[in-house]
């Protein structure tokens, strides 16, 4: 049995303080060391992986800087992108918009050029809400 959840105002400043933070997390991330050229690819493929019967609000770094949010995310999703060689770091987060079932798991990776880079896990609780931390990736 699948539960939606209708939330209100303050669901909706969980998620502006929750893309705030994805944002920042993204500006002030530190460097690897090496400056971005134009002939460094930027190819992105996020995803979420994992056992979780419920579907998330995900929120990733768009072509354009700022943030994306993707509503009713299953399990299973992926997203490919081509930053431009200006996108110095990127960034994604996910958070349960209907509840799985109580320790199921969840994991958001992010692949550069088809190497995983990072990844974050998330284990449902006992009312089957999940929250999976943000990461962030600097190039």
């Amino acid at each position: 049995m699948k539960i939606q959840i209708t939330f209100g105002t303050q669901y909706a400043r969980i998620i502006f303080i929750y893309m705030l933070i994805l944002l920042g997390s993204t500006l002030i991330s530190c460097s690897s060391g090496d400056e971005p050229s134009a002939n460094k690819p930027r190819k992105v493929r996020y995803e979420i992986t994992g056992n979780f019967s419920g579907t998330f609000t995900v929120v990733y770094t768009a072509l354009t800087g700022g943030s994306r949010v993707e509503n009713n995310v299953p399990i299973g999703w992926s997203m490919e992108m081509d930053y431009p060689s200006s996108t110095t770091s990127i960034g994604i987060g996910a958070q349960a918009s209907t509840l799985g079932s109580s320790g199921q798991t969840a994991v958001i990776r992010i692949y550069v050029n088809e190497m995983e880079v990072k990844s974050s896990p998330g284990t449902a609780g006992s009312l089957g809400e999940m929250i999976i931390p943000t990461i962030s990736y600097s190039f």
